[in-house]
């Protein structure tokens, strides 16, 4: 009983302990990887039909100077703000709830011995969760990076933006996306998830005790192999956001609606659309986001293990 008791302890401190961590992580590493995370989502709202001879003239280097030539180096950081204060809740919330649902599911005899689907469970399930604070900075974020390339509104700052959408699209508009956003986002981290966790089993003779540059390669393997797979759904996703309505701009109804007209108006090879700064982007950000998380998370308990030898 003593036992069970102290492992029930254990637990709520280490969904503590990571809600600590993720709130610190999930701020530090948005204002890291924020510009190349622009530049991404530039290229992804570009319709120029690309084919195997030009994919490469439209990455991220022509876009980069075009977007100094025109914003400044403030173009780069459109929607910073936002994307940074929005994070710190929605990664924590996003962390905790992926931590908790691991514990929950660990105790049924269901998945003993599925562990790759358990963290793709566990990772939907996050997603799911965050996604009532992730969506509304996402949508906001990606509006004010994407402004001056679709020329449909022009919003000052992040606050601006908010108003402007509320009062012209509804509140709900700030919601736009949500099933392409669970399709996306719930597929990328469902699969990076369950390939990092499977990484510490084959590489980490101790997964719970796993060092911060370990930490940082294995999260970076498994953000890059997860951003490839799920690149096309990421574009749909994004201009089903960035579109006012289905009339104006994009004319999307849905995320499969949207890969199917990529396809038929763009070609197979627009769905590489923004890779590079993607997977440069995208790599990092896991590679940081978890190893930073790891990291203090693991601090904390070597702080927490010293005043309770103190008393």
């Amino acid at each position: 009983m003593i036992n069970q008791q102290q492992k029930a302890k254990q637990d709520e401190k280490f969904i503590y302990f990571t809600s600590i961590a993720s709130t610190v992580s999930g701020i530090l590493t948005k204002f890291l990887v924020h510009p190349l995370d622009t530049l991404k989502n530039k290229l992804q709202v570009s319709t120029l039909r690309l084919d195997s001879n030009n994919i490469t003239r439209h990455f991220f280097k022509e876009i980069t100077v075009q977007t100094w030539k025109q914003e400044g180096i403030k173009g780069f950081y459109k929607g910073v703000g936002i994307s940074a204060i929005g994070s710190a809740p929605a990664f924590s919330l996003f962390m905790t709830s992926y931590e908790y649902t691991k514990q929950v599911i660990s105790k049924k005899q269901i998945f003993e011995g599925q562990n790759f689907i358990k963290h793709m469970i566990c990772g939907f399930n996050a997603e799911l969760v965050s996604c009532v604070l992730w969506l509304p900075v996402d949508v906001l974020k990606q509006r004010l990076q994407v402004q001056s390339n679709l020329g449909l509104y022009q919003y000052k700052n992040s606050l601006d933006a908010f108003q402007k959408i509320v009062q012209s699209e509804g509140f709900f508009a700030l919601y736009r996306g949500f099933g392409a956003t669970l399709i996306s986002f719930g597929t990328s981290v469902a699969i990076y998830f369950a390939s990092y966790e499977k990484l510490k089993e084959i590489y980490i003779k101790d997964p719970k005790n796993i060092g911060f540059w370990q930490s940082f390669f294995l999260a970076a393997m498994a953000g890059c192999f997860s951003g490839f797979l799920c690149n096309p759904l990421f574009m749909a996703k994004l201009r089903l956001q960035v579109q006012q309505n289905q009339l104006n701009s994009f004319g999307y109804h849905n995320v499969f609606h949207g890969i199917a007209q990529i396809y038929k108006k763009e070609g197979f090879y627009s769905f590489f659309k923004g890779m590079v700064p993607k997977l440069i982007q995208n790599t990092p950000q896991k590679a940081l986001s978890m190893s930073i998380t790891e990291f203090i998370r693991k601090q904390l308990f070597y702080f927490d293990e010293k005043v309770q030898q103190k008393h």
